[in-house]
């Protein structure tokens, strides 16, 4: 049985902002099947989440991020972190931005990043805001590269190398 699991999170993620296929898809689920389907309740949070239904979006998020579907914590962790229909705490984002880096959502990787090299949700930590800027920049997230470019360049989180910095800027172009 083909299971959207087995479909590259990113491709689906793609897919599902680039058609009206994620609202059409939910209304075609048959009662029961979003629990068999992870990827489409994360999928349904989101949807929520743009029609700023906040209340609905969060156990949408909760119940695909425990599946460990990467869209469901990165919604946990957007939620979390501007505040949206919960109180506004960076520390509890930061505990689901994790999972959701691990999981392969750039996105989260690259903001986690920013966060750490800030002192946004805890002290400032340049080494561990390279470290996730080189997870986004390997899941193909040009800005991580170009942020891990500036730490490279000026040696904040590790030594200086202008050579790598220059290849990490050629490669968010």
């Amino acid at each position: 049985m083909f299971r959207l699991e087995q479909v590259g999170a990113r491709w689906y993620r793609s897919l599902m902002r680039r058609t009206a296929f994620s609202f059409a898809f939910a209304l075609m689920l048959p009662a029961g099947a979003a629990a068999q389907v992870p990827a489409a309740v994360a999928e349904q949070g989101w949807v929520a989440y743009r029609a700023h239904d906040f209340a609905r979006a969060q156990p949408l998020f909760e119940s695909s991020c425990e599946a460990d579907v990467s869209a469901g914590c990165a919604g946990l962790f957007q939620l979390h972190g501007n505040g949206d229909g919960v109180p506004r705490d960076r520390v509890r984002a930061a505990t689901f931005g994790p999972k959701a880096c691990q999981l392969g959502h750039p996105y989260v990787c690259r903001m986690l990043g920013v966060w750490a090299n800030g002192g946004l949700a805890a002290a400032e930590d340049p080494a561990r805001a390279a470290t996730l800027f080189a997870r986004g920049c390997e899941l193909s997230d040009v800005a991580s590269c170009a942020e891990l470019g500036v730490l490279r360049l000026h040696g904040h989180g590790g030594p200086a190398d202008p050579a790598a910095a220059l290849g990490l800027f050629t490669r968010a172009r």
